[in-house]
């Protein structure tokens, strides 16, 4: 994602359908947000996690069943990574599932 070009990283944002058109239609604010998103993708796509990092505190993996970018699977894997208890929560929805649940989680 991070390699794309703009309009190749404007039309993977829209394929999520999590934010809404008219921002995206928005030149200025697309000028604005898309340096960071770049930012977040190429973070995200460059980390590679230590296979033998692990944690003390507890670790809570939340994603959704419909989540084409991050499996179930994917989320459980964390388990290895900490000595402090883990729990995996697995929501209905896809990539953005949590808008659907944001009272789950309180400020």
């Amino acid at each position: 994602m991070h390699l794309k070009d703009d309009a190749g990283l404007i039309a993977e944002i829209q394929a999520l359908s999590g934010t809404h058109s008219s921002l995206l239609d928005d030149q200025e604010f697309v000028r604005t947000v898309l340096p960071a998103l770049r930012g977040d993708y190429t973070a995200v796509e460059r980390y590679t996690c230590p296979q033998d990092a692990v944690l003390a505190s507890p670790l809570l993996a939340v994603t959704g069943d419909g989540d084409a970018w991050t499996h179930v699977g994917e989320a459980g894997a964390w388990a290895r990574h900490t000595t402090g208890g883990f729990r995996l929560e697995v929501l209905p929805g896809g990539h953005f599932f949590v808008l659907a649940h944001q009272r789950r989680w309180p400020n």
